[in-house]
C-alpha cells in the first residue's frame, strides 16, 4: 500500500486511538451496499463525499450525517468498523464547501468506505476532529510521489480549487485573503466556468512550491468511531438482498450499476474526492466482501487495505 505521508508522521496519530468494539455478528456487518441503493433508500446521489439529503427524504428516514470515502483517495479510511482512521485535507475547519449545511461541530458521520468499485461497507459513527497541520519541514520530508500527487490532484480537481483561488490571490495581492476574500473570489469563478477550470493558471509547480514553503499546508483530521448503529446496519443488509433481487431481475446488477451520465451535473467546489462506481464482476453473494490486514510488525494496531 502507498501510504498517503511518511509513516513517521501519521502512525503515531493511528496509534494514539482506540478501536470501538462493534458486537453485531461478523456475518451480519461485513455486508456491503451499492450507492446506487443508498441513493434509492436515504438520498443524497452517488458522486460526492460528503453529502446533502433532501428534507423531504430526511423526514422518511431520519438519517442525515452519510459521509462516503473511497481507499483510493482516502488510503487510511477505516477499512473495519470501529478502526480508526485518518482524513487529509488542506482546510483546518470543515465549511460549506465541503459539508451540508446541517453539519456542526462535533463533525460526527454516518462513515462508509468503498472497499472495491460497486462494495460500500458501513464503519460506524466517526468523530472527526482536526490533529495535525504540517510544518513546511514535515511537508519536506514526505515522498516525492507523494508531494506531487497531491498538488497535481489539487491542479485537477475541483475540491482544489480554494488552495488555487489562494495561490491566485496572494500572487495578485501579496497577503493570504480573509475568509470573506476567498468566498467572493471563489463564487466569481464558479459563475464563469466549471470549478476545476477555475484558476487553471496555477500549476501543480506552482502548489508544489506553496506547500515547500509553508504558504500552503497539509492538514490531518483524526478518525475516531463513537458509535456504531447496529440496526441501522442490520436494516440495510436486509433491504439491500431485497433491492438487489430486483434491480436485477430489471437488468442491473447491484453493486456495480453504470451512472447515468446523461444526469450529471457541472462540478459545484462540493468536495468530491472519487469519480462513480464502474461496473466490476465479482463472485461474493449477498454483498460480503473480504477485508484483509496488513502487519506492521508490532503490537500496535495493523494498517488496512
Amino acid at each position: 500500500m502507498q501510504l498517503p505521508l511518511n509513516p513517521n508522521t501519521i502512525l503515531p496519530l493511528l496509534d494514539a486511538m482506540e478501536n470501538f468494539p462493534v458486537t453485531l455478528p461478523l456475518a451480519e456487518r461485513s455486508v456491503t451496499v451499492s450507492r446506487d441503493f443508498m441513493n434509492h433508500t436515504f438520498g443524497g446521489g452517488v458522486r460526492k463525499s460528503f453529502v446533502k439529503i433532501r428534507q423531504e427524504k430526511v423526514n422518511e428516514h431520519g438519517y442525515n450525517d452519510f459521509l462516503y470515502l473511497t481507499k483510493e483517495v482516502d488510503t487510511l479510511a477505516p477499512s473495519i468498523p470501529g478502526q480508526p482512521g485518518l482524513f487529509f485535507s488542506t482546510r483546518e475547519a470543515f465549511d460549506l464547501e465541503y459539508t451540508p449545511v446541517w453539519m456542526k461541530e462535533p463533525y460526527i458521520f454516518r462513515v462508509f468506505t468503498r472497499l472495491t468499485s460497486g462494495y460500500w461497507l458501513y464503519q460506524g459513527q466517526y468523530k472527526f476532529a482536526h490533529c495535525k497541520t504540517l510544518t513546511a519541514t514535515e511537508w519536506c520530508e514526505q515522498g516525492e510521489k507523494v508531494k506531487n500527487t497531491w498538488a497535481q490532484n489539487i491542479a485537477a480537481y475541483g475540491w482544489g480549487i480554494d488552495v488555487r483561488g489562494r495561490i491566485s490571490f496572494r500572487d495578485e495581492f501579496g497577503r493570504d485573503p480573509s475568509a470573506a476574500e476567498l468566498e467572493e473570489l471563489l463564487l466569481e469563478q464558479k459563475k464563469k466556468m466549471k470549478t476545476r477550470e477555475a484558476f487553471s493558471n496555477i500549476t501543480k509547480e506552482k502548489i508544489l512550491s506553496e506547500f515547500n514553503v509553508g504558504h500552503e499546508k497539509m492538514v490531518i483530521w483524526k478518525m475516531e468511531c463513537v458509535g456504531y448503529d447496529e440496526e441501522f446496519q442490520s436494516r440495510i443488509a436486509a433491504e439491500f438482498k431485497d433491492w438487489e433481487v430486483n434491480h436485477k431481475s430489471n437488468g442491473g446488477n447491484g453493486h456495480g450499476k453504470k451512472p447515468d451520465v446523461s444526469r450529471r451535473k457541472s462540478e459545484t467546489g462540493a468536495r468530491q474526492r472519487y469519480e462513480p462506481d464502474v461496473p466490476r464482476q465479482n463472485k461474493r453473494s449477498r454483498g460480503e466482501i473480504e477485508v484483509q490486514y496488513i502487519s506492521r510488525g508490532t503490537k500496535s494496531r495493523p494498517l488496512v487495505v
